[in-house]
């Protein structure tokens, strides 16, 4: 019946008190551990898997209702060199700033750092004029930012390639909007690709 402690009759007051707590103490460390699992280490926003999980289900209502949505895959441009001129805490404090500014610009959507500079976007109700847009402000915001370092400050661009949900799978979609990304990122970088504008 779900019950995973018990108490014999008769019981003194003290023990009773001591299992719930007891109790509680499992479910905070259950939440913590869960917390962990779906965040990520760095900058503290949800990780891959958590996307993964809240995507789906999104997705899955997007195609069964017929609502818009779009997924954007946005990469940090010219990453490597920060970490090269300025060393991984400059590459971690940019990375950490970043997705600080996605995740207040965005708060409303389903957004995660997927690995190294890479994040995911799901612009779940948006169609594809709105989110370019929404993405092309933001681009703005971003490369008029000057992120202040140890010893320097610097300022970033991102890529981002764009796509409109058709009924496809996640999959599908990040991997379109992946080949929309390497389109921005071959056309010379900070800038929004989408096939279809």
């Amino acid at each position: 019946n779900g019950a995973n402690d018990f108490l014999t009759k008769p019981y003194s007051n003290e023990e009773f008190n001591c299992r719930i707590i007891h109790n509680i103490e499992t479910f905070e460390h259950i939440q913590e551990i869960k917390n962990l699992a779906y965040t990520d280490h760095l900058t503290g926003i949800p990780n891959r898997l958590s996307f993964n999980e809240r995507a789906q289900s999104t997705l899955a209502h997007s195609n069964e209702a017929g609502t818009p949505l779009c997924m954007a895959v946005i990469d940090l441009d010219n990453f490597k060199d920060i970490n090269d001129n300025y060393g991984h805490d400059a590459g971690d404090a940019v990375l950490i700033e970043f997705s600080n500014i996605l995740s207040q610009s965005f708060n409303r959507f389903i957004l995660a750092r997927s690995s190294g500079e890479e994040f995911y976007l799901m612009l779940n109700g948006l169609t594809l004029d709105k989110a370019h847009r929404l993405l092309e402000n933001f681009r703005a915001l971003v490369e008029d930012r000057i992120i202040t370092l140890r010893d320097a400050s610097v300022g970033i661009t991102f890529s981002a390639g764009l796509v409109e949900n058709n009924n496809y799978a996640l999959e599908q979609l990040l991997k379109d909007a992946d080949q929309q990304l390497l389109t921005a990122k071959e056309n010379g970088r900070n800038q929004i690709c989408c096939d279809q504008l």
